[in-house]
């Protein structure tokens, strides 16, 4: 056994220069960190609740007086005109997504109704995954202060009653949004028909529930209506119960922004934003104007502002560069900001979307979402990355009645385009995990089960990623257990692997362990003593292991084996460092007084002085000896140093003597043995 004193150091120049470096380093990182993920430079929604600029949120009925100046007071009044009329029982409003639907109904058509000599009680409900009745009975608790328990377990006609009865002579209008939800998230007719036959139910028998319902779809989604009027027998008649909600002409657009303009003091040049809403902002097809497009370009605009620009001028809209792919340049610009871990994002805007259908996939609880991201993120960052994209106008917070008191569901299905493109990597991953985890399973069916057709490590780390956005058909379940037994086969895999090499490397793992070691050394010392009981070197260091191994017995055999003076003393001195780090007190006295008493023996001079220098060097490291340490090497000079015969020998001692003084800092000695050493030079 052998033991190895290593001291690190570094030189005086390289310490600071390391140090140096180092603060540098953090220093940057720090002003990083404040830069990127300190900064505020995400855009915003104004504070002002008055401001013009939406995003791609949707306007209010508290923006009833601005609303009247955007451009939509002619459809509103249509829409208002033949609600109102006494012949009225459903109406459809239509038109392409991003064409504010919900702002007219909401800042427009809800504010006219509800005025105060009003005989109508608007109740607005938006449609999601959720059923449909259990959307208009929310609504009514919401909006008609209805108590919850007597709404529970209530049909619709009871729910109905129960209406009529709190808005007491008013006719109730039922405002659905979002339409197409009802069909998308039931794709069948026998999911549909209960509420079909409600609505039949009730229009056959308008006389017992008097009610007039407004229904607001995307007009690419219109074909899902033909069902809805064949069971009714409703037919639509164009400005009487079908209305038509198009884009802005670019002379619309340019009132827009004149508005946006003045309303948020920004510089407004009338010449280029003419130009600017009949050549850029104009949809290259139609020459009409997209109402999500002024938002996002007028968006852009104020951030512009903000960072000190001018506003709707020829030399802002150089610094936005151009306006082609207004919205897919915003969404991506917004979710690849420096920080911002725009993955999680981007898989939750996927999961709130319906890309097979191109439209919202409903309303989503946090908990839902956590669930199927656990294996991509933590829920904090789930929850960090909602937040923002809240913030950002991309995400609507829908309240909810039950456990969860939030939901959250994509802000405009304008998004879903710009979204597909930017996501086209990740929707690309999923769609070939699709088709790996399908090839996998019917392999795996049609070879009986066989475990050689599971999935393998790499292809099941895939299904784990992008398992939240697997399309599982039919046979979700089968293809559950089949992840599961290949997650099993996995894991009985990985433990076979490492029991063998467990296995393997057992026998070098008992070899370095104290066990094996100390059989190695009980090994070397049979060995040793076989070949010789003279070898003054290795018993130096037998002594020692069965000194550690508390084996006395076999300690003293090999004491009185070594002969040679001098390696005695060093053999005690060895004993005497062990034992006074294992704290064995009177051990450790018993060796320094054994080596203490052989050195005092020896004769030869020269042995003898630097045995006691390495003797004071021993008890040099016990703080409370130093004193003692210093005498034995005074006594060195002034008593054995004068009996050596030769001046180079006593030279070489005195020396060594300060050599060793200065690595200890005992400057205040040094001077004395240098003086003593000086006589002795003469000659040499």
């Amino acid at each position: 056994m052998q033991w190895l004193n290593i001291q690190f150091s570094f030189s005086e120049t390289y310490v600071p220069t390391y140090f140096l470096l180092t603060g540098a380093f953090v220093s940057i990182y720090v002003v990083y960190y404040l830069y990127i993920y300190l900064q505020d430079t995400d855009l915003k929604m104004p504070e002002d609740p008055q401001s013009p600029i939406k995003g791609l949120q949707s306007f209010r009925q508290e923006d009833y007086a601005l609303f009247k100046r955007l451009q939509r007071e002619d459809i509103a009044g249509e829409c208002f005109q033949f609600i109102t009329s006494k012949n009225y029982r459903l109406g459809i409003l239509c038109g392409e997504s991003g064409v504010g639907k919900t702002s007219l109904i909401q800042a427009s058509l809800i504010p006219r109704l509800s005025g105060e000599n009003s005989t109508f009680q608007c109740v607005y409900i938006k449609l999601s995954n959720e059923y449909v009745i259990s959307s208009i009975r929310n609504a009514f608790i919401k909006q008609l202060d209805l108590p919850e328990e007597e709404t529970r377990d209530k049909d619709f006609i009871n729910l109905l009653n129960k209406a009529r009865e709190k808005v007491g002579g008013k006719t109730l209008v039922l405002i659905f949004d979002q339409f197409e939800q009802f069909f998308v998230h039931r794709k069948t007719r026998e999911k549909r028909k209960p509420f079909l036959d409600i609505i039949e139910d009730w229009y056959k028998n308008y006389g017992r529930y008097p009610m007039k319902i407004f229904i607001c779809i995307r007009n690419d989604l219109m074909g899902y209506l033909f069902e809805f009027q064949e069971t009714i027998e409703y037919p639509l008649i164009a400005t009487q119960n079908y209305f038509y909600i198009e884009k802005f002409t670019p002379n619309q657009a340019f009132q827009i922004i004149k508005v946006i303009a003045e309303k948020e003091n920004l510089t407004f040049d009338d010449e280029f934003v003419r130009e600017l809403t009949e050549t850029e902002l104009a949809d290259r097809q139609d020459g009409l104007v997209s109402p999500a497009d002024i938002q996002i370009f007028a968006l852009m605009v104020r951030e512009h502002k903000i960072r000190g620009a001018k506003a709707f001028t020829r030399e802002a809209y150089e610094k936005l560069g151009g306006i082609e792919s207004l919205l897919f340049r915003f969404l991506r610009e917004q979710l690849y900001r420096p920080g911002r871990k725009k993955n999680v994002a981007i898989y939750i805007l996927i999961l709130l979307t319906d890309l097979e259908r191109n439209v919202r996939s409903g309303v989503r609880t946090l908990k839902y979402i956590q669930n199927r991201l656990k294996s991509i993120a933590g829920e904090k960052t789930i929850q960090s990355s909602l937040n923002w994209l809240k913030r950002l106008g991309i995400v609507a917070e829908v309240p909810q009645m039950g456990e969860d008191k939030f939901a959250y569901e994509l802000t405009h299905e304008k998004l879903i385009l710009p979204l597909q493109k930017l996501a086209g990597p990740l929707i690309y991953s999923s769609e070939r995990t699709n088709q790996i985890l399908d090839n996998y399973y019917r392999r795996w069916l049609g070879n009986e089960h066989a475990k050689k057709f599971l999935l393998g490590f790499r292809d099941y780390l895939k299904v784990r990623k992008y398992r939240p956005f697997l399309n599982w058909g039919t046979e979700k379940e089968q293809k559950e257990d089949f992840i599961i037994l290949s997650e099993k086969n996995l894991l009985k895999t990985f433990l076979l692997i490492c029991f063998s090499i467990l296995l393997l490397f057992s026998p070098a793992m008992l070899w370095f362990s104290n066990t094996g070691q100390i059989w190695q050394i009980q090994k070397d010392i049979i060995s040793l003593l076989k070949k010789t009981e003279k070898n003054s070197s290795w018993l130096k260091r037998i002594a020692a292991s069965f000194l550690i191994k508390g084996e006395i017995e076999k300690l003293n055999k090999v004491l009185e084996n070594i002969e040679e003076p001098s390696l005695k003393v060093k053999t005690y001195l060895e004993l005497f460092r062990i034992t006074s780090i294992l704290s064995k007190r009177e051990l450790s006295d018993l060796f320094f007084r054994e080596a203490r008493k052989i050195q005092d023996e020896i004769e030869d001079i020269p042995i003898k002085a630097r045995l006691q220098i390495e003797i004071a060097d021993r008890i040099w490291e016990k703080p409370e000896r130093r004193t003692e340490a210093v005498f034995l090497l005074k006594d060195v000079r002034d008593s054995l140093v004068p009996k050596i015969e030769s001046n180079k020998i006593k030279v070489d001692i005195l020396l060594e003597i300060v050599d060793y003084l200065f690595k200890k800092k005992q400057k205040e000695d040094i001077i004395s043995f240098i003086d003593a050493a000086e006589p002795y030079t003469d000659g040499i």
